[in-house]
């Protein structure tokens, strides 16, 4: 915390994207070229703070497994909660302690504590990208792989999100929170009252479509960079060289 001192958070960069989208791996290269501290998914229930962030918003449900699923909502026109308002930025500056937002850097790389660059990354960061981007003028970059293989990824893996999207209600997640997003997403009500009349996995596509129109609509295109994660499979030293491009690195 006496290091965040240091830490100008407009130089923090930002990594967001769906659920298996590579995020983490994203994440670790950016960090290693920038020799900077990881924060690791400070928005998941795990870690405890979203809890208390979104106790000042009249949530559908209040159960761990939508929180956990819950994407915190933020534009200029409708900014955060206090509380979620300082948790962004606590995780900015990179001072949350939690053994799982820190990772592995305590015991494996306890001088990433001191470094005065963050790397954070989100998977629930899709409603606030753009909030961040205004607010601190920061770096901001977002992943996006091939639904057909986020959807297989997580197929796979059992209990995956500690039951997040088993059985959830895309209607609660998109419609039902007073916190300004219906303004955006009522025009797509119609059929996201009818994906949720279909499957889990269903209905997960559709949370991953919409997150993603709404990035695309928030930025037009300008003042973030996109990577495909197919793209960087295939190709990881070009494509962190466009990175790198973008956050003005010379090397």
């Amino acid at each position: 915390r006496v290091n965040a001192l240091r830490v100008n958070t407009a130089e923090t960069v930002v990594i967001n994207g769906f659920w298996r989208s590579g995020t983490t791996w994203l994440q670790e290269l950016v960090a290693e070229g920038l020799s900077a501290k990881r924060v690791f998914e400070p928005l998941q229930a795990r870690c405890g703070y979203i809890q208390k962030a979104v106790q000042g918003i009249a949530l559908p449900e209040q159960g761990y497994a939508y929180i956990n699923g819950f994407m915190p909502y933020a534009t200029a026109a409708h900014p955060p909660s206090p509380a979620m308002k300082a948790l962004l930025h606590q995780a900015q500056k990179g001072v949350l302690t939690n053994p799982f937002v820190l990772r592995d850097q305590a015991l494996l790389d306890p001088g990433r504590a001191f470094k005065n660059r963050v790397v954070v990354k989100y998977v629930k960061g899709a409603l606030s990208l753009k909030y961040l981007k205004d607010t601190y003028q920061c770096p901001v970059i977002h992943i996006y792989r091939d639904p057909r293989a986020v959807i297989s990824s997580i197929k796979a893996r059992k209990n995956w999100a500690e039951g997040a999207f088993e059985n959830f209600s895309l209607t609660n997640h998109l419609l039902n929170v007073n916190d300004g997003r219906a303004d955006f997403f009522s025009r797509f009500s119609d059929d996201i009252r009818a994906i949720d009349k279909a499957g889990d996995f269903e209905r997960l596509t559709g949370y991953y479509f919409l997150t993603e129109k709404f990035i695309e609509d928030s930025f037009g295109g300008n003042s973030l960079h996109y990577v495909r994660f197919e793209e960087l499979a295939r190709n990881p030293d070009l494509e962190f060289q466009k990175i790198a491009g973008y956050l003005n690195c010379a090397d």
